[in-house]
């Protein structure tokens, strides 16, 4: 059992702590006379406790001042009829680009969805596995070039292929050879797989560990990694290792890009990545899902937020700008168990400081 401290030493502290909090929020509600102090202090020897005592603060105008508006999230359907719709790009007029899993791209604008024409005869499509993530290039406003990640069927593996979409969004047609291949696919479960590219203009790819327990650590496979790609060389690295199956990345406004990822029964997790770290990831012998996402002594790069039982399975992922005011800096990440949109917010150095429930699409 827990215990505290009834020293004088540590009561006068505490004290001292609580004191200076409570003249603080009290400085901070100016009414009913300039410096507050009084009002408050006779609301306390009233009884007020301390829990009313920082609603009311927290209430005011004054404290509300030091933070941006708070926005109201609304849903505009600007595309229906999809199935199973995967990742999402807006293109700089402000349309979007969408693929299904089942091999479909699909171009929105004002007049609603299109499809554009692609040569998709290799795609292989096994149950999670198909037209996956998407990626604009960091030059696309003038070469129409985009990345998406793709089953392939001749070769039984996940591919990262380069389009170039035409100027009227009808078709596309590849650019050159594959940018990255031999990603593993085995059964068609935990095959990722997604896409971005950070501002230095690298294009990482989230992988899954297709189902296979010794993949995540094993250094020879792409399979349960993010990897890193040279755009300028398409030369390919593993940047991280110990995933399970990688749903979204983000890159934050710091520079550091960050992973949601499904877990077993438990544990889905967001992870700021770190090149070279492990996420931990090890369900071996055999493929032991009961094993933790991340094991002692393997795992470098912990999760800075963890599900708990169960999981929601997090998906794709992204930080908001200042356009959005209070909320500026949260991490927005959809959620495919119940169709909803969370926002999660991280202190400077990654660690979890909340969440709260943006969108419930089911009510």
């Amino acid at each position: 059992m827990a215990t505290v401290s009834e020293s004088p030493e540590h009561v006068a502290l505490r004290r001292t702590e609580v004191t200076v909090s409570l003249v603080y929020l009290g400085l901070l509600r100016r009414l009913p006379e300039p410096g507050g102090l009084g009002f408050w202090s006779n609301q306390i020897d009233a009884g007020l406790g301390l829990r009313s005592f920082l609603a009311q603060t927290m209430d005011s105008a004054e404290y509300s001042a030091r933070f941006g508006s708070t926005p109201t999230p609304a849903l505009e359907v600007v595309a229906d009829g999809l199935t199973i719709p995967w990742d999402v790009q807006e293109l700089p007029d402000g349309s979007i680009l969408v693929t299904e899993r089942g091999g479909r791209l699909l171009h929105v604008d004002g007049g609603g969805a299109t499809e554009v024409s692609v040569d998709l005869g290799d795609l292989l499509v096994r149950r999670e596995t198909g037209l996956m993530g998407l990626a604009l290039d960091p030059a696309f406003a003038t070469n129409r070039r985009f990345y998406v990640c793709q089953g392939h069927a001749p070769t039984d593996s996940v591919r990262v292929l380069r389009w170039q979409l035409a100027v009227d969004a009808a078709s596309a047609a590849r650019v050159g050879d594959p940018v990255v291949t031999d990603i593993p696919v085995t059964n068609g479960i935990h095959t990722g797989c997604q896409l971005a590219v950070d501002s230095s203009g690298t294009l990482f790819v989230g992988t899954g560990d297709a189902a296979v327990g010794s993949t995540p650590q094993d250094p020879t496979s792409f399979g349960g990694k993010v990897l890193a790609v040279d755009l300028a060389t398409d030369e390919v690295s593993v940047f991280s290792s110990g995933h399970r199956n990688v749903q979204g990345l983000a890159e934050r406004a710091d520079g550091s890009m960050w992973a949601a990822e499904h877990g077993p029964d438990r544990d889905d997790e967001i992870t700021r990545l770190v090149e070279g770290g492990n996420a931990g990831w090890n369900p071996v012998p055999g493929y032991n899902q009961r094993v933790p996402m991340s094991a002692a002594g393997i795992t470098t790069a912990p999760p800075a937020w963890a599900s708990g039982f169960p999981t929601i399975a997090v998906s794709g992922a992204d930080w908001l700008d200042d356009s959005w005011g209070s909320w500026q800096g949260g991490l927005a990440v959809a959620t495919l168990k119940d169709r909803n949109l969370w926002l999660f917010f991280f202190s400077p150095e990654g660690r979890f400081l909340g969440e709260r429930l943006l969108l419930d699409t089911v009510d």
